[in-house]
């Protein structure tokens, strides 16, 4: 069931782009912890009691769900849009589809060794019981919150950005004015449990050992390279040279830290030492000068690493120097203040881009869409213009029983929420391209679809020596030939030849007619 409560669209439209949350202040202005509620929203926004609004839609749920509390306990319900939705029977849905995706598989053996339900399982894409979003409008900006709820904890490749919440080091780490920022952890170390739970579904759990047992070249295997791999990742890049319209990329520096590392280096040390020859001591490090420049720039990249096993590597050394000594970080800079003053200090993913970074994105579709000459690439050019300078930031944060969403949009209207035709054109022009591209991916679909079933006929008929005209036996083509009648998109139906065809004529066609088969003479 959903709940929705939304004075327009865009705001259902925005908030399936992006989880969500209400920017949370408090007098003093100091970052408000995930379970805040909606007594310290934006003033200037209505607000709405928890509770009251918790027996509201509960009852508007025809007496709730056992999820609901979870959910809505979490979110701030004093926003303009309030969504709750059950994923039971979500698992079953996944597992119906997997079924439908190996019905098409002409080997029967791969059919039958795959167990879909273990799959799915195994994958975490339906360890969601519940979700609710909600998303309120902060001067220029969408600010949103969102929690999935997820009995177990995180399920499959989402415990890759680690299984438990840690405090991030960027704020106090990167310089101020830095573009891009991105916190994570990378955990691959529980990778070997889940490849073989995948390689088990899927009928042939010896795989698994045949892989993990891989050797590297150092003589360590796959398995004992992801077992030493949890780390901790901080990637900042520096674009604030870039001009508003700029006609050539401008200089880009990058900072790139990894720690957590130290057993897995020393494995590895010996191979790069073979690559890159014996490091040199750069300050109290030591490490490589490497032919990394930064964009539009004439220098050498560093790499470099410590006894503690942390591995820095930078553009250049000047910036390198300036990360190492900048008087001012991150966390005392007001953009990056303004757009995160409502996250929590730790989680599993951090991500903040500056109101310089959506300038450069633009100048980058521009010129990948003017480049391609595909269907729609003038909207999408159009579209770029919705992309102001303005901040972005996201937090996502593995809790006990789920996950949490804060994040503040990248694109922001100088309107009200009941106007909603510029956010419907920013968003849905930058997929004319994917719609282009999955028309004509439907159709050769439907094209494989009705040539499969004339091959099928085609082998019926030449066993049984059998004359154009003779009546065909469907139920058996689709026995023995083939295991299921093929299906097109949602709206479109085959019709099916009753005799069998002579050259040149198909056995199955199509209702769209932009699936006619123009070139179907040797079938």
């Amino acid at each position: 069931m959903i709940f929705l409560k939304c004075p327009a669209v865009a705001a259902v439209l925005a908030a399936s782009l992006l989880s969500g949350c209400d920017r949370l202040k408090s007098a003093a202005g100091a970052t408000a912890s995930p379970e805040v509620v909606a007594s310290e929203t934006v003033p200037t926004q209505p607000q709405l009691d928890l509770d009251t609004s918790r027996e509201a839609f509960a009852t508007a749920g025809n007496g709730g769900s056992p999820h609901f509390a979870k959910v809505i306990g979490r979110l701030d319900v004093g926003g303009k849009m309030i969504q709750f939705q059950d994923h039971e029977g979500r698992r079953d849905i996944f597992i119906e589809v997997l079924k439908a995706v190996l019905a098409a598989v002409p080997d029967r053996q791969v059919q039958a060794s795959i167990n879909p339900a273990a799959m799915v399982d195994a994958s975490g894409l339906a360890a969601a019981a519940a979700s609710g979003r909600s998303v309120i409008k902060d001067d220029d900006a969408w600010l949103m919150r969102g929690y999935d709820y997820l009995p177990d904890g995180p399920q499959g490749l989402s415990r890759l950005v680690g299984k438990e919440p840690f405090p991030f080091q960027s704020p106090a780490l990167i310089p101020a004015a830095t573009d891009l920022v991105v916190e994570t952890r990378l955990d691959a170390s529980f990778l070997p449990e889940l490849i073989t739970r995948i390689c088990t579904a899927a009928g042939n759990p010896a795989a698994a050992g045949q892989f993990l047992e891989v050797k590297a070249p150092t003589g360590y295997t796959v398995q004992g390279l992801m077992e030493k791999a949890n780390l901790h990742v901080i990637l900042a890049v520096d674009v604030s040279s870039w001009a508003d319209k700029p006609v050539v990329p401008k200089p880009v520096d990058y900072f790139l830290r990894i720690d957590g590392g130290k057993d897995l280096l020393t494995m590895l040390l010996p191979e790069i030492e073979k690559a890159l020859g014996k490091p040199s001591a750069i300050g109290t490090r030591k490490g490589w000068e490497l032919p990394l420049p930064a964009i539009g720039m004439e220098t050498k990249g560093l790499v470099l690493f410590d006894d503690a096993g942390t591995v820095t590597v930078a553009s250049r050394s000047d910036y390198l120097k300036f990360v190492d000594t900048a008087a001012m970080k991150l966390a005392g800079w007001k953009e990056y203040q303004a757009a995160t003053n409502h996250f929590p200090q730790g989680g599993n993913l951090l991500v903040y881009a500056s109101p310089q970074v959506p300038v450069v994105l633009g100048w980058l579709i521009r010129q990948a869409a003017k480049q391609s000459k595909e269907e729609g690439a003038e909207f999408i050019v159009k579209a770029t213009e919705y992309l102001q300078p303005r901040s972005y930031s996201l937090c996502v944060a593995h809790e006990k029983d789920g996950t949490a969403f804060t994040a503040e949009l990248p694109f922001a209207a100088e309107m009200d929420l009941g106007s909603t035709l510029p956010v419907l054109t920013a968003t849905s022009t930058l997929f004319v391209g994917a719609r282009a591209w999955k028309k004509g991916s439907d159709r050769a679909a439907c094209v494989i679809n009705c040539r499969n079933v004339q091959q099928a006929v085609r082998a019926h008929q030449n066993m049984n020596e059998l004359k154009p005209g003779t009546p065909i036996p469907w139920d058996q083509i689709f026995g023995n030939h083939l295991d299921a009648r093929p299906l097109c998109i949602p709206g479109a139906t085959y019709t099916y030849a009753k005799g069998i065809p002579a050259i040149g004529k198909l056995a199955c066609t199509c209702s769209d007619p932009d699936h006619a088969i123009p070139d179907h003479a040797n079938w």
